[in-house]
């Protein structure tokens, strides 16, 4: 068969070719199959191994009385000659559903592993990446997510259903990263955020395990409280269910203790997780939960109880401060998210004023401390602590009253409106990130303060 030089056919054979790269196949376009000029547009073979294609494909422009030929060329030969693929893909990109050519090719090599795929039909190119990956399977259990989905971005599979194709590969028992690989796909293309969305429902929810990782310290090591945030956060999971979602998920680990928790000394990992990073986790998850007023009061609560007893055990001051300060403004910001709701009010308050003693107790805080509160302190790096120790320096502030404190953050403003699409994806990079650090944590502060209404 001669070489396509219509755009079309060249366009399809290119996707394909990308897609068996993508896959791990070795590519080569026109495979000569024996004799002088026959050769099929596309091979894929293992890897480091041409011997023979383990898939073929051809693609045809139309239904043109020259294509029973082309699957002829490799079905009917005798395997002495030519091995047989796994499976043989004949693709036309224009014919109608009643085509007599094509109907004669599926009632003469369909009980062979061959099949017709029409594109100009609906459905067509759905179907086609479906068998491509179910054959594959034959071939491999494992498969890369991000790189599936990202060479389904193609144009040739535009009217392909990204979200079914990518749901399809856990019915095939395909092993792959599907928790971090989902989130890093719901990142760059947030109209497959959904896919992510269910593993968590499969976690928190159903109870099952997800398989894969993240990859980043905070979402290998403990996730739970953003990932249960996310899902009230995006309607999965609602806000009167959400208090005891977390509950559970803090009680989780048994034997009186709680998942984060003042229990110094079981590993320098966890001392400095709990005192320099947890902090500002439940920043984010207050960020997420802005709506929610039933697990934004919990969320409070619980940094509450673990502040105070980071007090009570006498942890020193510059280790407890970040929790402290974030403490201030999650509750700060209860009574003007969710004015006057079943006594919230006085509760929130409550824990301001409690976070505001322990910290004018110890002298107040320097101003940009106050209106910026730390990302990340490991109180077991040298370099990060002191680097912490220095922001504690020069002159310190007592901090005012809930209203005044109030009076100093403000709607609009120079903060940019950003809403709860931003912090669904502030919460993702950081479970997947190693360096979470943000780089304006005022802009993220003012975000918090702002009544969402």
């Amino acid at each position: 068969m001669p070489e396509h030089v219509l755009h079309p056919g060249l366009q399809v054979i290119e996707a394909l070719a990308k897609l068996g790269e993508c896959l791990g196949y070795e590519v080569e376009r026109e495979r000569r199959v024996g004799g002088k000029s026959a050769a099929v547009d596309l091979a894929w073979y293992a890897a480091g191994d041409r011997w023979m294609p383990l898939m073929i494909f051809e693609v045809e422009s139309k239904a043109s009385s020259g294509m029973a030929n082309n699957a002829m060329k490799v079905l009917s030969r005798d395997v002495d000659d030519f091995v047989k693929p796994l499976f043989l893909f004949h693709v036309v990109l224009k014919g109608s559903a009643t085509n007599e050519r094509i109907s004669n090719l599926r009632r003469q090599w369909g009980s062979h592993n061959y099949r017709v795929y029409t594109l100009e039909l609906d459905g067509e190119n759905q179907r086609l990446v479906v068998d491509i990956l179910s054959q594959h399977r034959r071939v491999t259990k494992s498969i890369d997510l991000e790189g599936v989905s990202a060479t389904l971005d193609g144009v040739v599979w535009e009217a392909v259903d990204k979200i079914s194709i990518l749901s399809k590969l856990r019915d095939l028992e395909y092993s792959a990263n599907y928790l971090g690989g989902l989130a890093r796909i719901g990142l760059r293309n947030p109209s497959l955020v959904s896919l992510y969305m269910d593993s968590l429902e499969s976690i928190h929810i159903a109870g099952r395990d997800a398989a894969g990782r993240y990859g980043g310290f905070i979402g290998d090591y403990i996730p739970g409280l953003l990932e249960i945030s996310i899902l009230i956060s995006c309607g999965r999971l609602p806000d009167e269910g959400g208090p005891r979602k977390l509950e559970k998920w803090q009680e989780r680990s048994g034997y009186g203790m709680r998942t984060i928790g003042p229990y110094f000394g079981l590993s320098r990992d966890y001392d400095s997780f709990v005192l320099g990073v947890a902090p500002y986790v439940y920043g984010m998850a207050g960020m997420l939960l802005r709506e929610h007023p039933e697990s934004y009061s919990w969320l409070a609560k619980d940094l509450h109880s673990i502040v105070m007893q980071e007090y009570r055990q006498q942890v020193r001051e510059p280790a407890m401060l970040p929790g402290a300060v974030w403490l201030l403004h999650i509750s700060a910001s209860g009574p003007s998210l969710f004015p006057a709701q079943n006594g919230t009010d006085s509760e929130f308050e409550a824990f301001f004023e409690s976070s505001r003693a322990l910290i004018n107790g110890g002298g107040g805080l320097p101003v940009e401390v106050l209106d910026s509160p730390p990302d990340y302190v490991d109180v077991h790096d040298e370099r990060v602590m002191n680097e912490w120790l220095g922001c504690l320096e020069g002159e310190r502030i007592d901090v005012p009253k809930l209203r005044d404190f109030n009076e100093r953050y403000f709607p609009g403003g120079d903060c940019a409106e950003i809403g709860r699409e931003y912090a669904l994806k502030a919460a993702m990079e950081m479970l997947m990130a190693d360096d979470w650090r943000c780089r304006s944590v005022d802009l993220f502060i003012r975000e918090l303060r702002r009544s969402p209404r």
